[in-house]
């Protein structure tokens, strides 16, 4: 799989890696108006699981781009997703220093739904433009 890897698309991916794992969270304790940028755009619960499903989709295909191999593994796939979902997780609750709540399963749950999703319909795009080619 490492043979496979592109190298500009895994820099790229590390990088957004880095900016979906970040604990925003944080930054808007210790920075007031971004605090407020962060309150305004996650207002509700929807806007919240939005927020989630846009990263873990993203890092989804990132995944795919870089990691083509991973294109015919999806429960590879899926496990990558659930490591970098619960990476998040715990990077929230340790900086917020609490324990493990129920929307933490929730919010990881609509990021492996999210990039489940995605890879379904990648495949379904890549079906289309098969057959269409034939």
């Amino acid at each position: 799989m490492l043979s496979q890897m592109r190298r500009p698309n895994l820099f790229i991916f590390l990088i957004f890696l880095a900016l979906a794992l970040f604990p925003y969270g944080w930054l808007a304790r210790l920075w007031p108006p971004f605090g407020l940028f962060v309150d305004w755009l996650f207002a509700t619960e929807m806007a919240h699981h939005i927020g989630h499903s846009v990263v873990f989709a993203t890092l989804g295909w990132f995944l795919l781009t870089v990691f083509p191999a991973l294109r015919e593994r999806f429960g590879l796939y899926i496990i990558l997703i659930g490591v970098m979902g619960a990476s998040q997780e715990l990077l929230q609750l340790w900086y917020k220093q609490r324990p493990l709540g129920i929307n933490d399963g929730k919010d990881l749950l609509v990021d492996v739904a999210a990039a489940a999703i995605f890879f379904l319909l990648y495949h379904q795009i890549n079906n289309l433009r098969t057959h269409a080619i034939q």
